[in-house]
């Protein structure tokens, strides 16, 4: 392992705010919430072959990234009016799980269930802002989230268009093309599901302190489902449907949804695992990363390490509801975009100095806008989708012309373009 941090390089964390704001490079301010740990530690959930690079060694603070220019800060999504409806319960119950057969819950285990609950509950008081990556080497490979204390979420890719917002049901609003409402979890939840399998004893639990090279002390949790048939109870209550699709992206060809028909089938035999590794501090930092194991390999699925506290939101009760309109979804979506811009600028202002700032755009304003290949999707449109189109083409030729375009007018030409019509040359 090259790097001394449990769960990757924190330099890694710099592009988090600017690359929601479109922008390649910004100055770095502290945050608190950096989790500094050795890096055998991560070799024992992860193997010795996984992991990030990097050498900030006894790094007391994660490295944010940050801009001054927050106006259209989050992709502003192009919608039309088609909504899918991916699941078919839209309100599903909450799953009772009993407990595995001839498990006992002790104190013990008990006690540190409670405490990792209370852990993921303060990343849910605090509104944390997460960027969660996919590999272990990849800066743009890279997810955000923005929590609020409603379990509620807003989720952008750092890597393409795409946006959600997840809803405290298990289920979340894809701002696609066109619109999907479908059954889903987000990190959180799912580090709260896999937490319930511990309490309930389809997944194990070791305990383990982390000192550093400083003297910093922090709590590691190494959490094993074994088995596919104790993993598939990670998404079992969302719906069978959900499970299954979640297990085939897992494990492909070595997961038969077929030998699941009945919910208690049991694979004695099987050694692939879901593993989880949470780290929290001694001052509420948070980390944590997945990871699977199959036919005896250890593979990274994704991780994060540490967190910023924002301001809060909340998610209109609109939100909740299947038959809006597009006028309703582009207005609770510019509503939502705005209230995040603020809580980041907030936090902007709160952590930059006024060299930084001014360094920062200066920056941003040499920067030349990327030219798309503009192309109209093809086939019959409605007079709402034409007006849309026009006015892209209209926002396209300015670009091209070199004209002054609005922050508005840059985000909808950047956002996501129905049916993959325009494509970065």
């Amino acid at each position: 392992m090259k790097d001394d941090n449990i769960l990757g390089n924190a330099n890694d964390i710099s592009k988090e705010v600017d690359s929601i704001l479109g922008e390649e490079e910004a100055s770095t301010v502290e945050d608190k919430n950096h989790l500094d740990t050795e890096s055998d530690d991560l070799d024992k959930i992860l193997g010795e072959d996984e992991g990030t690079d990097g050498n900030n060694k006894d790094n007391e603070n994660i490295k944010v990234g940050a801009s001054i220019i927050v106006v259209g800060m989050m992709t502003t999504v192009c919608l039309i009016l088609l909504i899918v409806f991916a699941f078919k319960d839209k309100h599903p119950e909450e799953e009772i799980l009993p407990p595995s057969p001839g498990f006992e819950l002790t104190e013990d285990i008990s006690y540190v269930v409670d405490t990792l609950k209370e852990a993921v509950d303060n990343l849910y008081k605090n509104n944390a802002y997460i960027t969660m990556h996919l590999s272990s080497s990849d800066d743009n490979n890279v997810v955000y989230f923005l929590y609020n204390e409603n379990k509620e979420c807003y989720v952008e890719s750092g890597f393409s268009n795409n946006i959600a917002v997840f809803r405290n049901n298990n289920t979340a609003i894809e701002l696609t093309s066109p619109v999907q409402v479908r059954e889903d979890l987000h990190i959180l939840a799912l580090i709260e599901r896999m937490i319930h399998l511990v309490e309930k004893g389809y997944a194990t639990i070791e305990v383990e302190n982390l000192e550093s090279d400083s003297g910093k002390t922090n709590r590691g949790y190494n959490l094993t489902s074994l088995g596919k048939h104790n993993t598939r109870m990670l998404y079992s209550n969302i719906s069978t449907e959900y499970a299954d699709d979640m297990m085939e992206g897992l494990y492909g060809d070595r997961y038969v949804k077929e030998n699941y028909i009945t919910e208690d089938f049991v694979d004695k035999d099987d050694l692939d695992a879901f593993n989880l590794q949470v780290v929290v501090g001694e001052n509420d930092e948070f980390g944590a990363s997945a990871s699977i194991d199959i036919d005896g390999f250890t593979h990274l699925l994704w991780w994060f390490d540490g967190y910023m506290e924002l301001s809060g939101f909340e998610l209109d009760k609109a939100w909740y509801e299947e038959d809006n309109n597009l006028a309703t979804w582009v207005n609770m979506a510019e509503k939502l975009q705005a209230d995040l811009s603020d809580n980041i600028q907030e936090y902007l202002d709160n952590n930059l100095t006024d060299a930084e700032v001014a360094a920062l755009k200066d920056e941003v304003e040499s920067n030349d806008l990327t030219i798309l290949d503009f192309k109209r999707p093809e086939g019959e449109l409605t007079d709402e989708e034409s007006a849309w189109w026009d006015y892209i083409e209209k926002i396209h030729n300015k670009i091209v012309n070199g004209e002054e375009v609005t922050e508005q007018e840059k985000s909808d030409y950047y956002a996501m373009p129905p049916s993959g019509e325009m494509e970065s040359e």
